[in-house]
């Protein structure tokens, strides 16, 4: 399955409006083909679990199986590349509201920090207070 055969594509929207500043959180889990006799094939998709700042929520976005894994540190400032969107509604009858639901799907995820440090630095510990020779009087 190709993911751009339907949904809304970057050359539809506005990325940067609609995500904001993406920060990456780490794998999700992954997506296998689920043989005729019901064992578990392939690899189909990764979902990475992402921040969307614009949109002020977790974000799952999936990334086909051929692309390498991400591995990046925690709060990376990250970026999709051709990302596009496919909804679906949902309705619940017990509380009588339609949820519509984004499902995300990218090329790949890249890094904006490409100095290979983390982009948020690790907390210095304190300083302990200098104490002062307090001579026996």
């Amino acid at each position: 399955m190709n993911f751009k055969d339907t949904g809304i594509t970057e050359k539809m929207f506005d990325t940067n409006k609609y995500f904001g500043e993406m920060t990456f959180l780490g794998l999700h889990g992954n997506n296998f083909v689920t043989e005729e006799n019901g064992e578990r094939g392939e690899l189909r998709k990764r979902v990475y679990n992402c921040i969307s700042s614009a949109q002020k929520k977790v974000m799952r976005i999936s990334i086909k199986a051929d692309v390498n894994e991400k591995s990046f540190p925690v709060n990376e400032p990250v970026k999709l590349v051709n990302p596009s969107i496919h909804f679906m509604a949902n309705y619940s009858y017990e509380n009588r509201k339609m949820e519509v639901i984004p499902y995300i799907y990218a090329d790949d995820i890249v890094a904006l920090n490409t100095n290979n440090r983390p982009s948020t630095p690790l907390p210095t510990p304190p300083v302990p207070p200098k104490q002062e020779d307090k001579k026996p009087t």
